[in-house]
């Protein structure tokens, strides 16, 4: 049972038992006859999702998807309702909206695209070597379209750059690591649906917004900055921002504790795998959108919704509310 593994591993984390017996007030004598007390499994998963480094720190430890944690606590009693596809009862109430960056506010090809092209020509000895870049960060430069694999799509600056590198002689990763940085800050990012209007009638309906990029903190806000979006995200965090990257929940969860919010109550909305494991982690409702690269059929199975971009998300919001 995963909540007993759970119990295992605190009890083997020298740093964390002693803050865990604290708040439970147990003492460690006590843990053994408790295991097999339903309730009390639940406060250790509890506990152990207050922190998302602490969530991945276990369920690196086993070899579980991060998200597991979570859905063994809703099992347990006191647990909260799993609202997926096929769930029955009570829609939810929905306080807040996170999205992802790249192929969700932005129509990914039509951004990075561009963007790909003009960079890999600049930091290229010539035509050939560009077409090497590219194919090493799976991006092909005659007809500017990404493999589903690309780290451009989900992955971090950092692993673009690894991807790089080793055909860059004499530049350091992190020199590598900078120029892209510097680059996508400068990238022209082209809105998936007219964003000021959208978000706006979102805040108006009395949600809060948060932004969850694999990005860099500091292009992601100057791509909000660039089209006047700024003042209405409550919330925005890159790979750098000390919460981690996606797949894992810390963004999302970092937004919930900035917000106020309950992770139960807010939707994550991105284009990716990365985007819909983060939310589901986090123990949000995930909606993906086709305005990136993966296709309805990938992302499908893993999102309580799929639509076609978010123009399409005030609908299904008040469609799920009536």
């Amino acid at each position: 049972m995963l909540a007993l593994q759970a119990l295992g591993w605190l009890v083997g984390n020298e740093d964390l038992l002693p803050v865990f017996l604290g708040s439970t007030g147990l003492a460690p004598s006590e843990l053994a006859e408790r295991a097999a007390d339903a309730d009390f499994l639940g406060s250790v998963l509890d506990f152990i999702l207050m922190d998302d480094a602490w969530v991945i720190g276990f369920c690196d430890s086993v070899g579980l998807r991060y998200e597991a944690p979570m859905q063994a606590r809703a099992a347990l009693p006191g647990g909260r309702l799993n609202i997926g596809r096929d769930a029955k009862g009570p829609q939810r109430m929905i306080d807040g909206v996170i999205f992802d960056k790249d192929g969700t506010l932005f129509d990914f090809r039509r951004s990075w695209g561009a963007w790909a092209t003009g960079f890999l020509r600049q930091i290229a000895r010539d035509k050939d070597h560009a077409a090497a870049l590219g194919q090493a960060i799976g991006f092909d430069l005659a007809t500017g379209e990404f493999a589903p694999d690309s780290p451009v799509i989900a992955a971090t600056a950092a692993d673009i750059a690894a991807a790089l590198a080793p055909l860059l002689p004499g530049q350091s990763l992190a020199g590598v690591e900078d120029r892209i940085n510097a680059a996508a800050t400068l990238a022209v990012m082209v809105p998936a649906v007219p964003l000021r209007p959208l978000l706006d009638g979102l805040r108006a309906g009395g949600l809060r917004l948060g932004l969850a990029t694999n990005d860099t903190e500091a292009p992601a806000r100057a791509h909000l900055a660039a089209h006047d979006l700024t003042d209405l995200f409550d919330f925005v965090a890159g790979h750098d921002s000390g919460h981690g990257a996606k797949p894992g929940p810390g963004m999302c969860l970092a937004f919930a504790r900035a917000t106020g919010l309950s992770p139960g109550r807010v939707v994550m909305v991105g284009d990716s795998l990365h985007d819909l494991h983060a939310g589901r982690a986090a123990g949000m409702i995930c909606v993906a959108v086709l305005t990136g690269v993966a296709p309805a059929a990938v992302l499908g199975p893993h999102a309580d919704a799929v639509l076609p971009d978010i123009g399409a998300l005030p609908g299904w919001l008040a469609a799920r509310a009536g």
